[in-house]
């Protein structure tokens, strides 16, 4: 039998408690992998990130994104549901540290401003979005709206 640290009265093993152990993890725990200086949103990110959106919820990230904010008022106007749109960035957000694609520590690109003369009822008044993505969703969304549409390069063609 294999003595050591594990086999002492108590019974579990105690990894990473050593003065010289850093644990299977690394100095800080599980959470390395979120360390690493890659919470920001880069224009691939964002590109995958609008793909998996809805259409609903892509024109209210782009209605966001072209001005840095908008207000609920506008929004309204231009889509079908806020909330929904909400919803499906949410979704979005948690598919993408699910799949891998961004850490879980990532900032989520779109926040809410609520309303500070009523800040209990936590009633959204407008959404924006912080420079850094906000350049990085730019670029994707040019991107996306630059490709061009199959359908119409075939009558081109032809």
């Amino acid at each position: 039998m294999i003595g050591g640290a594990h086999r002492q009265k108590g019974g579990a093993p105690q990894i990473g408690t050593g003065p010289e152990s850093i644990g299977p993890f690394g100095p800080y725990g599980a959470d390395t992998a979120d360390d690493t200086g890659e919470e920001v949103w880069t224009a691939e990110r964002a590109e995958r990130y609008l793909t998996v959106l809805p259409a609903g919820a892509r024109l209210f990230a782009a209605l966001v994104t072209d001005a840095g904010s908008a207000t609920v008022a506008d929004l309204r106007t231009r889509l079908i549901s806020v909330r929904g749109c909400r919803t499906a960035h949410g979704f979005a957000l948690r598919r993408g540290v699910r799949e891998g694609w961004w850490p879980k520590s990532i900032p989520e690109p779109i926040t809410a401003v609520y309303d500070p003369a009523d800040p209990h009822r936590h009633r959204a008044v407008a959404y924006e979005i912080a420079p850094q993505p906000r350049a990085a969703f730019s670029q994707a969304i040019a991107r996306l709206t630059d490709v061009p549409n199959e359908a119409a390069t075939e009558e081109h063609r032809g």
